[in-house]
């Protein structure tokens, strides 16, 4: 849901200090979600704030659009040859295929941070 939708504003209407309205922007997709989840959405805000921050939700449903997520970038190119031999090599020991997976994974993720600093 997070990814269809962003928080707006926080209104607190002069006239009435009780009521904190929370505008939340949409895709139509998520305004219905979103609409069904009110209850629980309030009660999560509230609790993780400790006090009765926001009373109502209303939500403007319009397009827009979400940066989408990072695509994992290609190793084999960005980290030496010598080097990516040396973590599966360290690693050829490992006989769970997931575990080896994710841990080669891990090592090349920490070995490219290392090229990218420098």
């Amino acid at each position: 849901m997070a990814r269809e939708c962003i928080p707006e504003r926080l209104s607190y209407p002069k006239n009435d200090r009780a009521e904190r309205i929370l505008f939340i922007r949409a895709s139509g997709s998520a305004a219905l979600e979103i609409q069904h989840q009110v209850p629980v959405i309030l009660e999560r805000i509230n609790t993780f704030l400790g006090f009765k921050a926001v009373t109502k939700i209303s939500i403007v449903q319009s397009q827009f659009h979400i940066k989408p997520k990072k695509q994992p970038k290609k190793f084999g190119k960005l980290i030496n040859k010598r080097r990516n031999l040396e973590i599966e090599g360290d690693l050829a020991k490992i006989k769970t295929k997931e575990l080896n997976q994710a841990l080669k994974r891990l090592g090349k993720t920490i070995e490219l941070n290392r090229v990218e600093e420098k």
